[in-house]
């Protein structure tokens, strides 16, 4: 209970710390995304087949203003691509909708982290949906569609995050001992990467549940996020090899940056990467019947 009781205080500390940068820094008030973005509707969306859908989701559309400005240029540039936008609520409603017959859903519902459960989140949207997520603090230098050329294969980059593991012989050389990156995603629908990462969640899960750790980061990692994923990737191409894949360099080429600006989103929701002493998940013991 008193570990509890300190991280909530510097949970909160660290909102504040945030918010007072950003007066200081003029990123308040905050600017408004839409109608930039389309939230998500499943009626809206039907109505939009064939175009290259983008997603997005994250606490509210609203974001400071200079983090705004960059990201609101970097969906001009991409006029020919759809952006849809899902904030908590739609994201479990989707979710439930659409996953709750699969185990990976008692797993979602478990997990005590918002941005693991945006993880688990994004491999299963773009396993029904395919096209592109990206994350609310991630923008990109070029148009997407010029960067993900081959839409019918998983488009696989890497971060320079060293993950000593056993390789695939498919990834290029210069980036066996980096992590894919997992914070944006490129796939077509019903891609195998995607079902497999899925998959090795929920196999993996009752070693997470109710578990405290001391990292929070290194659990999250490796249960749901880059480490998750890259395992996934590897597995995929020992055995299926690289012909429905595609490389693409550190961090899609270093296209792909954060925007000034968006470090202060965590006055709106703090980050996990500094959590100690914490469970990532804690599950009802039936669902590992299901």
């Amino acid at each position: 209970m008193k570990t509890y009781v300190i991280d909530a205080i510097l949970r909160e500390s660290k909102k504040l710390k945030f918010f007072i940068r950003g007066i200081y820094k003029g990123q308040y008030p905050r600017k408004e995304l839409l109608p930039k973005v389309l939230k998500f509707e499943q009626c809206a969306f039907e109505s939009h087949k064939g175009t290259f859908n983008c997603f997005i989701s994250w606490k509210s559309t609203k974001l400071t203003k200079l983090h705004a400005e960059q990201y609101l240029r970097f969906i001009e540039i991409n006029s020919d691509v759809q952006f849809w936008f899902f904030d908590d609520d739609s994201q479990d409603l989707w979710m439930q909708e659409n996953f709750q017959s699969h185990p990976i859903y008692r797993v979602y519902k478990g997990i005590r982290f918002a941005a693991s459960k945006n993880d688990v989140f994004r491999l299963c949207l773009l396993f029904k949906y395919g096209g592109a997520y990206t994350s609310i603090n991630r923008c990109f230098h070029i148009k997407l569609k010029d960067l993900y050329s081959e839409p019918e294969k998983f488009l696989i980059s890497f971060e320079k995050n060293i993950y000593e593991r056993e390789y695939a012989e498919d990834i290029p050389i210069e980036f066996r001992k980096f992590n894919v990156v997992q914070h944006t995603l490129f796939s077509p629908p019903r891609h195998k990467i995607l079902e497999i990462a899925i998959n090795r969640i929920v196999k993996y899960a009752p070693q997470y549940d109710k578990v405290i750790f001391k990292s929070v980061k290194e659990a999250i990692w490796r249960f749901t996020a880059p480490y998750c994923l890259t395992d996934a990737v590897d597995e995929y191409l020992t055995e299926y090899g690289a012909r429905e894949v595609q490389f693409c360099g550190i961090q899609y080429n270093n296209t792909c940056f954060i925007p000034a600006g968006a470090e202060f989103r965590y006055a709106k929701s703090p980050s996990y990467l500094g959590g100690r002493g914490r469970m990532i998940l804690d599950m009802d013991r039936s669902d590992y019947s299901n």
